[in-house]
């Protein structure tokens, strides 16, 4: 991606953004569109500075819901030394996911992580999977989740279906 990621000149991908977002407490703003792409949420921030993916907000108060569309899951919380090394300090602010055939949003090893503001709809198996602790769901519309049609364990499939400790 040849852009430098500001509003005259943003990055194609999500994914290309987050790999500029380095340090704690970097925001990942993004706007309004359809991003075909799975985002792996590879790193976090440190305490009292998240790194924070948000969906933007215009000037006069209107709030774009940017679209994610994947073809394994939606967001992907999984650290880039493996999946059994935390992601920690992270908030995911104001997306549509959807169209995952696996989960929405899939959590390997999370911490003090904030997921809000989300509409999670129409993925193959659940809208929210994972294990971690310090997990802050909140104000997300959760809905037709476990859609894939030649599964024959439909009933095995959730909004959320989440391992661990501490989640509100």
């Amino acid at each position: 991606d040849r852009n430098d990621g500001t509003l005259e000149s943003p990055l194609a991908t999500i994914n290309a953004a987050l790999a500029k977002a380095t340090r704690a407490g970097d925001i990942v703003t993004v706007r309004a569109g359809q991003y075909n792409e799975r985002v792996v949420i590879s790193h976090g921030g440190a305490p009292g500075a998240n790194l924070v993916l948000r969906a933007y907000t215009a000037p006069n108060g209107v709030r774009e819901m940017p679209k994610i569309v994947s073809s394994t899951h939606g967001i992907l919380f999984q650290h880039s030394l493996g999946a059994f090394n935390l992601v920690e300090w992270v908030t995911v602010d104001g997306f549509e996911i959807t169209g995952a055939p696996y989960d929405g949003i899939k959590l390997y090893s999370a911490q003090n992580i904030i997921i809000k503001n989300n509409y999670i709809h129409n993925n193959g198996c659940n809208g929210i999977l994972g294990r971690g602790s310090k997990v802050l769901v909140e104000q997300n519309v959760i809905a037709d989740n476990g859609v894939i049609v030649a599964s024959t364990d439909l009933n095995k499939f959730h909004g959320m279906y989440i391992t661990g400790s501490d989640f509100t």
